[in-house]
């Protein structure tokens, strides 16, 4: 599926120094707040952002502040 959000540019220049930049970090806020609320998995977060191994995920959930769920 392919999300298309209008930014003006100038807002868009302040966020970041390039649309992918702005791409990627968008795509991972959408991953962080997923994975906290629960919607998708430790697995899915991987899988979304190309993340190498679990070892990757764990790091960036910890980056984020958004720790693994021990059910």
């Amino acid at each position: 599926m392919q999300i298309t959000i209008d930014i003006p540019d100038e807002i868009t220049e302040q966020l970041t120094e390039t649309p992918d930049q702005l791409q990627r970090h968008l795509l991972e806020l959408l991953v962080i707040e997923a994975y906290r609320t629960e919607r998708i998995t430790h697995f899915q977060v991987g899988q979304l952002l190309k993340l190498p191994s679990r070892w990757a995920v764990d790091e960036f959930l910890k980056t984020h502040q958004a720790y693994l769920h021990y059910n």
